[in-house]
């Protein structure tokens, strides 16, 4: 049975994705209170709660927990959103390869879109839903590729003796991603083809990871030093809009609506869904669970 707990409880993870599948627990991820009429969005997340990790789907405002997906033998995690908001997809890991996934926003018509051989992280369907970016050490280090879902090829983009990770799609159909090609890891923005490579943001004094493009292409929200801020993507008027302390935060992602960001932070030995607005005003806990991988959230339209 899920728990309810009232949302007047204290209000107060890619880079942690991968330790989903390494974690147990039998309980279920807990909500923070009571449900609101007419509720515009969901928040769509992995967790461990269940050994190996499933999907779940929560009210923004935390309360009307349910799990998307049934237990499998293999970890379900990197959940995204198409664009219309009527489709999920997601990973299907196993030991070796996976199996990225699509199903309807009820966890219905669940198929595999694409089957990899080999070991990949952060897969995500482009706007137009043809191709799948993702992360993969198959070729010795960390390198950014494409695939075509419907002809089935295989594209490496990026080639460079280092880290090269979390990519995401604007919705112009770039990629965006963080490396450390120029020494201290950036973001970086390039075309389908890995043409036209730029560094957004030539910045030594911060640590850019897993960024999160706005809806209207214009913002990326990030992590640094495990703090979420914001900027344009030019990478100009950069704002941080988190201030935990000691609490780690990760893994942003922009609503629907770009007024605001879910994410990750940490409390004791695991992560929960947090969300706040996109100016750092009124944040919120979703999920209390201390022990538990309530990992990498994303925003869905709620059907009405």
């Amino acid at each position: 049975m899920i728990n309810t707990r009232h949302c007047c409880r204290r209000l107060f993870l890619p880079v942690l994705a991968v330790l989903i599948a390494a974690c147990s627990g039998n309980k279920e991820p807990q909500p923070s209170g009571p449900s609101v009429p007419n509720q515009a969005y969901e928040i769509v997340f992995s967790s461990n709660s269940e050994q190996p990790a499933a999907l779940y789907k929560v009210d923004e405002d935390g309360s009307n927990i349910r799990r998307l997906v049934p237990v499998r033998n293999y970890a379900a995690t990197s959940p995204s959103v198409s664009v219309e908001g009527e489709h999920i997809f997601y990973n299907l890991a196993y030991g070796v390869g996976s199996s990225f996934r699509r199903m309807k926003a009820d966890g219905s018509d669940d198929v595999e879109l694409v089957s990899f051989t080999y070991n990949v992280t952060y897969p995500r369907i482009s706007p137009d839903g043809k191709y799948v970016v993702y992360e993969s050490r198959r070729d010795g280090n960390d390198e950014i590729y494409v695939v075509d879902v419907d002809a089935g090829t295989h594209h490496r983009l990026t080639y460079n003796n280092t880290y090269d990770n979390e990519p995401v799609w604007t919705p112009d159909g770039k990629i965006v991603f963080t490396s450390m090609v120029e020494g201290k890891r950036n973001i970086f923005i390039m075309d389908r083809d890995g043409e036209n490579l730029r560094n957004l943001k030539k910045d030594t004094s911060m640590i850019y990871l897993a960024p999160s493009i706005s809806p209207d292409g214009r913002k990326i929200a990030f992590m640094n030093f495990f703090q979420i801020y914001t900027m344009n993507i030019d990478g100009t008027d950069k704002k941080q809009i988190t201030d935990s302390g000691m609490q780690d935060n990760i893994s942003p992602a922009w609503s629907p609506d770009g007024k605001k960001i879910a994410f990750n932070r940490k409390f004791g030995k695991g992560w929960d869904v947090m969300v706040i607005n996109a100016d750092g005003t009124n944040e919120q806990r979703l999920t209390f669970d201390n022990d538990l991988y309530n990992n990498t959230p994303v925003w869905i339209k709620k059907a009405e």
